[in-house]
């Protein structure tokens, strides 16, 4: 039992660390959006866009290593 405890606390470490660097970089990527709208600017907008599949890319593979 102690040692599924430690096991479940590294888990849960990890997952926390993930999740809040997830946060942070859609966080990020919804302020540039925003950004991008009020200034019309057509740039930043798919530098969003392309970055959103990174995102998706890193919310997957965080899921896989659960």
């Amino acid at each position: 039992v102690i040692i599924m405890s430690v096991h479940l606390q590294k888990d849960i470490v990890r997952l926390k660390k993930d999740l809040l660097s997830l946060g942070a970089l859609v966080e990020s990527q919804v302020e540039k959006s925003v950004q991008a709208f009020l200034d019309r600017d057509e740039e930043l907008a798919r530098k969003v866009v392309n970055r959103d599949a990174e995102t998706n890319w890193i919310y997957f593979l965080s899921q896989c290593s659960s």
